[in-house]
């Protein structure tokens, strides 16, 4: 084709071309148009439907508002960064116009609106009225009357050991009007005051500072004794050991003695006689005496002993322990033996127990120093009559071989006549939520403080996400998860700043799980776990 002749269809193609006649649109905006709660620091991003010219923007802010040159992030988007932010609390306007490259002016809606956070409370709350406190052993309760305010959001209980050194301890959420201050030392004097928040983050004035003194009120309980209450035909009491729940008061133990032919379990003391086994010896921090009898026991007799004694804050035993027991007529020869033994473990508690009964009473201490366990169990004995427990933590899905060696002695001195061996192998346990930063009941915390769990086990991160909630009042808190390598440690970043002053409440629910392992089935938590903290407060404006 001649060149001219190409140049003429060129020009002729053109022509059959129509100009682009369509307007540009707010494809959209941010905030978006009817926003409301806009941060005072938010930018003002709009995006038009095609490419425009910049210098044909124009942005008509009511009430007026120096908005500042635009930012493009394209030649479609504009971004505002107005210097001095927007007002809080003012519903905005915008009248918007511009031009595309072909020069078509702004269809559409050409006007867009929100409205800013309004302004900050700044009223505090009335100060608590009615506080009172009531001691309790090693602790108190304090309680005081609701306050009024609509807004509250609870209350800060201050406790110290000055006057004018009281610091924040408890926070407690409305409606609540009752807190308990545990962990403190009978006898000493400690102050308190308590104060009220809203969800603003206010605080007021705090109540007057007052005292109280916790005191032990628990009477103390007789836990075992050696011989168990209820041994029969007993060879050999070289020792009589008795065993209390709490610290004991060294020289306000008597014990009262009737001597019966009944058996054990029916024999009657009305009117015990005072018998003087000797000088005492204390142990185990003054919870455990033990007396070396010398004649006061009567061969083939069923001796009652009734015990009385105080706690180191004075309160007697809640009864008089009671403690009966035979002795056999004749000398006992015979070895012990076990006669059965049972195991248990709980997987939601991961602990449970070796029970061993034997065949005849047996010396409580030769049995305890006989019992072997591989891996080693920490025991916490209890006796029954002739029956041994040990009570114990557990590892999941382990082997215990338990070996009783011959070391173990009756009453009468007759030590097993061989070793006595069993294993038994524990169960899956439920995974336990073993600690979380920051703490329950935690102040003063970054306002984008991650949350971290920490779990007992490998976990299942997928059921973890499922179950973990976190939410501000009604308002759920989005975030993500980062684990660590093992799986044990999952730690909660909030995907925005939580605020001033507001209670964090986390929760997991049941339906987190562990690591599934071939074909063993993750369990899940035992219970629903939760807890809360608060953010810090505003200091001054």
């Amino acid at each position: 084709m001649k060149p001219r002749v190409l140049l003429a269809g060129l020009l002729a193609l053109a022509a059959c071309q129509s100009p682009d006649t369509t307007p540009p649109t707010i494809a959209s905006s941010l905030p978006a148009d009817g926003a409301t709660d806009v941060a005072l620091t938010a930018k003002l991003v709009l995006t038009f439907s095609e490419p425009v010219k910049p210098e044909t923007l124009g942005v008509s802010p009511t009430p007026a508002v120096a908005l500042g040159l635009a930012a493009w992030n394209d030649s479609r988007t504009a971004v505002f960064s107005p210097p001095g932010g927007w007002q809080a609390g003012t519903a905005y306007s915008f009248a918007v116009g511009v031009k595309d490259l072909a020069g078509n002016p702004l269809g559409g809606d050409t006007t867009l609106a929100f409205q800013t956070v309004p302004p900050p409370d700044t009223t505090p709350p009335a100060t608590p009225g009615g506080v009172k406190a009531t001691p309790g052993d090693g602790e108190f309760f304090v309680e005081w009357n609701p306050s009024p305010e609509p807004d509250l959001a609870g209350y800060t209980v201050y406790v110290g050991t000055a006057a004018d050194a009281l610091l924040p301890t408890l926070f407690v959420e409305k409606p609540a009007v009752l807190a308990k201050v545990a962990g403190l030392d009978n006898g000493k004097p400690y102050f308190y005051a308590v104060d009220a928040q809203d969800a603003s983050g206010n605080r007021s004035a705090p109540s007057a500072v007052a005292s109280v003194t916790p005191k032990d009120m628990v009477a103390p309980a007789l836990v075992s004794s050696e011989p168990a209450d209820g041994a029969q035909d007993l060879g050999l009491v070289p020792a009589l050991r008795f065993t209390f729940s709490e610290p004991m008061d060294p020289g306000s133990v008597e014990i009262g003695m009737c001597v019966s032919t009944d058996p054990p379990a029916s024999a009657a003391c009305t009117a015990p006689t005072p018998v003087n086994f000797g000088t005492p010896a204390w142990g185990q921090g003054d919870t455990q005496v033990q007396f070396t009898p010398s004649d006061q026991l009567q061969s083939g007799k069923t001796h009652v002993l009734l015990i009385s004694a105080k706690d180191k804050g004075g309160n007697p035993l809640a009864g008089p322990g009671r403690v009966a027991f035979s002795l056999r007529a004749t000398p006992d020869t015979t070895p012990p033996t076990v006669a059965s033994r049972s195991t248990d473990a709980n997987p939601q508690t991961h602990r449970g127990f070796v029970q061993l009964d034997f065949s005849e009473a047996m010396d409580q201490q030769s049995v305890q120093a006989a019992f072997l366990s591989q891996p080693a169990l920490g025991c916490a004995w209890v006796w029954t009559a002739n029956s041994a427990r040990c009570n114990a933590a557990l590892q999941q899905l382990t082997t215990y071989t338990i070996t009783l060696s011959t070391g173990a002695k009756d009453t009468a001195g007759n030590a097993l006549a061989a070793a006595y061996q069993f294993s038994f192998t524990t169960p899956n346990f439920n995974p336990r939520l073993l600690s979380v930063s920051p703490r329950d009941g935690a102040f003063n915390v970054s306002l984008s403080s991650p949350i971290t769990f920490t779990f007992s086990e490998a976990m299942n991160a997928a059921s973890v996400e499922g179950a973990l909630e976190v939410r501000i009042g009604s308002t759920i808190v989005g975030g993500s998860l980062e684990w660590n390598a093992e799986g044990t440690v999952v730690r909660f970043r909030p995907n925005v700043a939580y605020g001033y002053g507001k209670t964090v409440i986390w929760k997991i629910t049941t339906a987190a799980r562990e690591l599934s392992a071939g074909r063993t089935i993750g369990l899940p938590l035992p219970a629903e776990v939760s807890g809360s903290f608060t953010t810090q407060l505003i200091i001054g404006r």
